[in-house]
């Protein structure tokens, strides 16, 4: 379906309009004909045609977009300041068509006071200025909201394309003002160089912008825990001789007869795949002191992320979360990082990217998240 120059332009100034008069310093040319100037023939067609594909929307203020366009992938960042080249992406120009585009389908929260709005609306509109008017200035309209970047390349998979939102959130955090130290967003980023698209990175891409840390390490176990049937599924297909894959055949068994791995001890079965060298500094995320020479180090690991998961996400009195204050959040999460990492690379059998090289993939299954438990 296409999208109306007229009706997107009118959107965005309506939104403008509403957003000074909840605050009490209405603009006096409101509903007046406005538009934002410089659309070429091309900017247009984009304006036009491009087909959003799906949206992130993280806050008010920072939202992503994939759009399609003439067989070419294009994505957008609002409120992304550390955003840079990588792979195959180059980046594009933010016209005015490509700019109208993107603010009238996100209309992200403007970053300035509702008098400088009303300086730059206000300053002339079709109804007082005639045929002189020609739209506002891109440039000024431009500083009422967000920073926007675009960048594009080839035609890409949904899992493909978040994947590349991921690394994108994974390079602001490193360079923003978040909780995520270094070490940390470089675990992060390493991940987008696994040569698979299983990873479930649409849970990641909202995980790290929460400021509750919790959050991203509950999403880094969610990793995980899709694949508790993998082992059990698998042994159903050998048994039984069917061709089918291990999660399709969990996701069968869950719908026809309710059944679901066993949560504490396919964590442990998993972890099983990891290099033990991960996990002496969990313990040490957590404050807890062991005895290096312990010999079931990994069952030890289970019992404590999974005790951590059932504190978080239960609030009975038994799970008191006053003592998670002096949990280090950073080097727990870079741990976790460091087992979905090794998990999915034995399970999928994968190789490694060299870091920002292309993303080729276009057709890669994803797997099933499962829905919370309690």
């Amino acid at each position: 379906m296409s999208r109306n120059m007229t009706a997107t332009n009118t959107e965005i100034f309506h939104f403008l309009d509403n957003y000074c008069i909840g605050r009490s310093n209405p603009i006096r040319n409101a509903n007046t004909p406005r538009w934002i100037a410089g659309p070429t023939a091309n900017e247009k067609a984009f304006l036009a045609d491009a087909k959003i594909v799906f949206t992130l929307n993280f806050t008010l203020t920072r939202r992503a977009a994939i759009f399609e366009h003439l067989g070419r992938a294009y994505f957008c960042l609002v409120g992304f300041d550390e955003a840079e080249i990588f792979g195959q992406l180059t980046e594009v120009e933010v016209t005015g068509g490509i700019f109208t585009t993107i603010i009238g389908e996100l209309l992200p929260k403007p970053i300035k006071s509702t008098d400088e709005i009303r300086n730059i609306v206000e300053a002339q509109d079709r109804s007082n200025s005639g045929h002189i008017y020609k739209g506002h200035s891109l440039d000024l309209m431009k500083n009422l909201f967000p920073s926007v970047s675009v960048f594009t390349m080839g035609e890409v998979s949904e899992t493909e394309a978040y994947r590349i939102f991921f690394r994108f959130c994974a390079m602001e955090c490193e360079n923003g003002d978040f909780w995520i130290k270094k070490i940390l967003s470089s675990s992060l980023t390493n991940l987008c160089d696994l040569d698979s698209l299983h990873i479930p990175y649409q849970t990641l891409c909202r995980s790290v912008f929460d400021a509750d840390p919790a959050g991203l390490f509950l999403a880094l176990y969610r990793c995980i825990e899709a694949l508790y049937s993998y082992k059990s599924a698998g042994k159903i297909a050998t048994e039984f001789n069917l061709t089918k894959d291990w999660n399709e055949i969990s996701i069968i068994l869950e719908a026809t007869l309710g059944w679901r791995a066993t949560e504490a001890s396919s964590l442990n079965s998993l972890l099983t795949l990891c290099d033990e060298t991960v996990f002496p500094d969990l313990f040490t995320a957590l404050g807890i002191t062991i005895d290096q020479t312990i010999l079931n180090i990994k069952d030890l690991a289970g019992k404590q992320i999974y005790k951590l998961r059932n504190a978080l996400v239960h609030f009975r009195p038994i799970h008191h979360r006053k003592e998670y204050e002096k949990i280090d959040w950073n080097l727990i999460c870079v741990v976790m990082t460091e087992i979905v990492r090794c998990i999915y690379e034995k399970i999928f059998s994968i190789t490694i990217e060299e870091p920002g090289s292309a993303l080729p993939f276009r057709h890669a299954p994803s797997l099933r998240l499962p829905e919370p438990s309690h």
